[in-house]
């Protein structure tokens, strides 16, 4: 113990200056994240986007210049000679990174909230959740490439091979759809896997000090944490999901085969058309919302057409239109085929309305957070605020009884108390540019059950359907 606490003290002065860059940036980001949280000034959100790259980007210099000063590779450091036990050098680095890097952040985001107008004895649970949820996406694994390298140049290299599969990650996830409330489990499944790889990397490093195997162990370990981001299908996901948080009963709810289709319209080069399905058995004040659609269609030669999309598109309330390509549809739309699909969708209830007067102090509402409603000449609007991450529900604004609009949040289906973001407040407004009378109302629900359907169509001809309409 008083080694390491040598070691600590050691590090806390030859780092001083490398310590108070990181300072000024974590104060500068507090500011920046108030300020932005509060106001949408067009030079704050331009601050705001720089600073949250650059804090991690400060904090990783520290970090590798930390460990580099007790390099692990090689057999010519000069500490080896002294009487160091790594166990000890390990907990001098581990307790200098808290100090110094944690317990910054952890006092920031407690200010940002503060400002915000959340309660931080409230919140500490979720403030506890953020450390986590950094420690292990960016602090860990940082400290596991610094411990299998020996100067910057090495670390800005396989920063720079991360990054690009970060991109590659990212532009996956386009592809597959918008963000959809379940995308926190392939994240949080990418997260625990890149902690646990880098936790390893570091045990071995310090315990053993084998760098090959510990580099080729991180890099397989990278390599998985980011094929479980990518490449788990929609339906394991969502399977998980009911699994987690299923709530309530909804086996009477149906997904079944309509006899009616919309027609189909020529959208361009694509013919799309409406699912042809019904909803039947939703139990009283509850109601369903399409998470995502699955489809395929069978010609009578076996030839298929495979169709997937989330609704976040069309509107979280409708199904998504099927879209087919030309040569497909002109190659079936007269012949019988069949259409197998699967429909994802999430069961609401525990709905809750509540006034929001204007130009009042923040209403606390459950599922929500703080919401605040503003008129300015014919400019209406209600924001609301929530910690760390997306608000667990669903949230509409009613502007008088003909406006109903949607929150421009979209909520997230995570048990976890924080989720990644740049920063700590997530906000989100609903605004009508036009002045009426009375009060908003903002209305809350729960996600109570996630339930999949499946469904079977036969001798489906799309010509019967078809419309000389076309879209441009």
């Amino acid at each position: 113990m008083k080694q390491a606490l040598h070691i600590f003290r050691k590090d806390a002065r030859h780092f001083r200056y490398e310590i108070a860059i990181f300072l000024f940036f974590i104060v500068a980001f507090t500011v920046s994240a108030i300020r932005r949280s509060l106001s949408s000034g067009y030079t704050d959100w331009i601050v705001s986007f720089i600073l949250p790259f650059m804090l991690p980007l400060v904090a990783w210099y520290l970090i590798a210049r930390l460990i580099h000063a007790e390099a692990l590779p090689g057999d010519r450091q000069f500490w080896i000679t002294r009487p160091y036990r790594r166990w000890c050098l390990l907990g001098a680095k581990a307790l200098f990174v808290f100090l110094f890097l944690n317990v910054p952040m952890f006092i920031a985001d407690a200010v940002i909230l503060h400002a915000n107008g959340f309660s931080v004895p409230h919140e500490l649970t979720a403030l506890a959740a953020e450390q986590l949820l950094i420690t292990a996406a960016l602090l860990i694994p940082m400290v596991a490439l610094a411990a299998v390298t020996t100067g910057m140049v090495q670390v800005v290299v396989a920063i720079l091979v991360f990054g690009a599969l970060a991109v590659i990650r990212s532009l996956m996830f386009l592809k597959s759809g918008l963000p959809s409330p379940i995308d926190w489990i392939n994240t949080g499944m990418e997260i625990t896997t890149l902690a646990m790889v880098a936790t390893v990397v570091v045990w071995w490093q310090y315990s053993r000090r084998r760098t090959l195997f510990a580099r080729i162990f991180g890099s397989a370990g990278v390599a998985a944490a980011v094929a479980l981001a990518t490449l788990i299908p929609y339906n394991w996901a969502f399977w998980i999901q009911s699994q987690l948080s299923n709530r309530t009963d909804a086996s009477s709810i149906q997904i079944a085969p309509s006899s009616r289709i919309a027609p189909v319209v020529h959208l361009g080069e694509v013919f799309t058309f409406r699912a042809p399905i019904k909803v039947s058995g939703i139990p009283k004040g509850m109601f369903l919302r399409p998470d995502a659609l699955q489809v395929i269609l069978e010609a009578p030669d076996g030839s298929t057409w495979k169709f997937a999309s989330r609704p976040w598109s069309s509107g979280p309330t409708s199904w998504p239109s099927i879209s087919v390509s030309p040569a497909f549809y002109q190659k079936i739309k007269d012949r019988p085929m069949r259409l197998r699909g699967s429909a994802f969708a999430t069961l609401f209830g525990d709905q809750r309305r509540t006034e929001v007067p204007f130009d009042t102090q923040s209403l606390v509402l459950p599922g929500a957070g703080l919401c605040a409603a503003v008129k300015r000449n014919l400019i209406s609007s209600v924001t609301c605020r929530y910690p760390f991450r997306d608000p667990p529900d669903t949230v509409d604004i009613a502007f008088g009884p003909t406006s109903f609009n949607p929150l421009g949040a979209r909520y997230s289906y995570s048990l976890f108390p924080a989720e990644v973001a740049d920063i700590p407040v997530a906000t989100y407004s609903s605004i009508i540019y036009r002045s009426f009378s009375g009060s908003p109302v903002v209305f809350t629900a729960r996600p109570l059950a996630h339930i999949r359907r499946d469904f079977e169509i036969e001798a489906l001809r799309l010509s019967e359907f078809d419309t000389p309409q076309r879209l441009k």
